[in-house]
């Protein structure tokens, strides 16, 4: 019988090529999808924090109106600790105006609209009225057409005598004077916006002449948080800051500002102004009265303070 034909040999080095050929089409295309997503990653925008996805903590502090980026800061020094431990120990108080055996001359400064006049006037009626101190009401704003008018009013309403600075050389005359016959004098000052000029060489001068006791820098809460630390930042550089007045509380949708000014600027607070009322709506400011008012303007329905 005739011999079946043998089977053929598979060639096996063209069915390697094969394979390789394959095998590195499946590499490229595998390559080529790993690069796109890297170019993707590359070129895509860097996530921005959310609010709603953020810690209760966290949360809590923007809704009580703390710049974004402290609330972060103050959230990472709380771990261990609750957030009201953390801003108790950061927050400064100076206490309120000592009266001694001599008189103390305090001046009060900051921008327009800040509410120094008013501040002036509840203390004058708080000391005059609760401490039986004899108080002057001073002004070096006399430039502006009724502002000397508002404190001689607001004076002849409160029976405090009243008293305009005008230049250094009249200051110091009616200073010296003024210091034999009185335990207090507030000094409200003209308005001077944080930057040089001539409204700030003139408080300067002003203020040498009056040579205050205390200087009390006065800003609204609602007063934008870098605006704020600017002009804190600024006055601190050139003035003995004693403290800051925060003002109109009552008028402002939160009280971050508190926040913001104590971890930026370590700024002690000496009162809060939370009404129009004088001289009933001034409060002396304390941690724990600091740190109520931050919880009692959260944007929340939520009671509880933050852990």
């Amino acid at each position: 019988a005739a011999a079946s034909p043998a089977p053929p040999v598979p060639d096996l080095a063209a069915a390697a090529d094969d394979l390789t050929v394959a095998l590195l089409a499946e590499f490229n295309e595998s390559l080529g999808r790993i690069e796109a997503k890297v170019d993707a990653l590359a070129t895509a925008p860097e996530p921005t924090a959310d609010p709603v996805d953020a810690g209760p903590r966290l949360k809590a502090l923007l809704r009580s109106g703390v710049d974004a980026e402290i609330a972060q800061e103050v959230v990472t020094a709380a771990e261990g600790r609750t957030v009201a431990e953390v801003l108790l120990d950061n927050f400064q108080a100076s206490g309120s105006l000592e009266l001694g055996e001599s008189p103390k001359v305090v001046a009060l400064i900051g921008p327009s609209g800040v509410g120094k006049t008013t501040t002036v006037a509840k203390l004058a009626g708080h000391y005059a009225v609760e401490h039986g101190a004899r108080v002057l009401l001073a002004s070096t704003d006399t430039h502006r057409i009724g502002t000397f008018e508002q404190i001689k009013a607001l004076g002849q309403l409160m029976e405090l005598p009243t008293c305009a600075l005008r230049t250094p050389q009249e200051a110091q005359a009616r200073m010296q004077m003024a210091r034999q016959a009185h335990d207090l004098i507030l000094v409200d000052t003209a308005a001077c916006a944080p930057r040089p000029g001539a409204d700030w060489d003139e408080l300067l001068d002003l203020l040498i002449a009056i040579e205050p006791d205390q200087i009390h820098l006065v800003l609204p809460a609602g007063m934008k948080s870098s605006e704020a630390t600017g002009a804190v930042r600024f006055f601190q550089q050139g003035l003995p800051l004693h403290s800051a007045v925060v003002t109109k509380l009552d008028e402002a949708s939160d009280a971050g500002l508190l926040v913001d000014l104590a971890w930026r600027c370590l700024t002690p607070f000496s009162y809060l102004g939370t009404g129009h009322e004088i001289p009933g709506d001034l409060e002396q400011a304390t941690p724990e009265r600091l740190l109520r008012q931050v919880w009692s303007t959260r944007s929340d329905s939520a009671n509880e303070e933050p852990s």
